[in-house]
């Protein structure tokens, strides 16, 4: 096991003595990189994910998708002040100028289209209306497909990144050196500051090539 996907969360302020904290740190020490959704409490300041601000794990926040969008993601990523929409209004923020509470980096979250669960409870049709309207999906997937917004959503695409990454560095990379590269090749977002979205928006392909560069 080299990656570890958390799409879960609680509020409050960050405690490294917390066993969930103890937890991540000992997976850590073993080379097993943490990664760990943001939390959805924004857009107010000093709402992030504890558990996401260790030192040790890599916090994701949200965004709107980059490229052509049929589901018009950016509806949720409207910015008051006029910047690029990018940055989803419920992901969670940090503490402006604080160099420990903030997000690392920014990934897709908003509207992900995934296989809708068979075992849940019946989904109506005014749900099913919603899905396809919203989702852009064909109105024959429907009833097999749907889609979700969240900070849990945008963690497990970085969590996939951080897979590639070591695959490509035949498994080397120590949770910190994968952190690193992710930063450093993350694309940077103009106007926006790092309480906000960290080092910017991940890019995969470039994170790849700098793994396997190592």
């Amino acid at each position: 096991m080299r990656v570890v996907n958390n799409s879960w969360g609680s509020t409050g302020r960050f405690d490294p003595q917390h066993p969930i904290n103890v937890a991540t740190k000992r997976l850590a020490d073993r080379g097993i990189v943490i990664v760990f959704a943001g939390g959805n409490e924004g857009p107010a300041p000093n709402t992030m994910n504890p558990y996401s601000l260790a030192p040790w794990v890599i916090s994701v926040a949200a965004g709107c998708k980059l490229g052509p969008d049929p589901t018009n993601s950016r509806v949720h990523c409207v910015d008051p002040l006029g910047r690029d929409s990018v940055l989803a209004d419920f992901s969670s923020r940090g503490v402006p100028g604080d160099t420990m509470v903030h997000p690392d980096l920014l990934a897709p979250g908003v509207h992900t289209v995934s296989t809708r669960s068979s075992t849940g409870a019946f989904v109506s049709a005014v749900a099913l209306t919603h899905d396809a309207r919203i989702c852009a999906i064909a109105p024959e997937h429907v009833p097999f497909y749907t889609c979700i917004s969240g900070t849990s959503m945008a963690a497990p695409v970085v969590t996939g990144v951080v897979a590639l990454m070591q695959e490509a560095a035949g498994g080397r990379l120590r949770p910190l050196e994968v952190l690193q590269l992710l930063q450093e090749t993350a694309r940077p977002l103009r106007g926006f500051e790092t309480w906000e979205v960290g080092a910017g928006y991940l890019d995969a392909y470039r994170a790849v090539l700098a793994a396997r560069a190592r």
